[in-house]
């Protein structure tokens, strides 16, 4: 997909942004996090479909972050990032939040 473009609103072309998906699911902080796994996904992908991003990867994760490096889906995730598989994350979280 990548070197895709889409045309701007004046005629200009775009590059076609790679979006991956992330949602996650605390196995211990029950209240703080009251939606779903599905839920959460639903939301992003309705934000995206409004807002014309393209999602070409949903990454689901139910782990405690308490312990550093067990977000192994996370990382991975990262390391996509910065090896050009994305060009951005959505999430219904602020992912620098600790």
């Amino acid at each position: 997909m990548k070197g895709k473009s889409i045309l701007g609103t004046n005629g200009e072309e775009k590059p076609l942004l790679r979006y991956v998906l992330y949602a996650r699911k605390s196995s211990e902080d029950v209240g703080a996090q009251a939606k779903s796994l599905p839920d959460q996904i639903k939301d992003c992908l309705d934000y995206a479909e409004n807002k014309g991003i393209v999602v070409v990867d949903t990454l689901k994760e139910s782990h405690s972050a308490k312990i550093s490096g067990r977000r192994p889906v996370f990382a991975k995730m990262l390391k996509d990032l910065e090896a050009g598989k994305y060009d951005g994350i959505l999430s219904p979280y602020k992912l620098g939040n600790r």
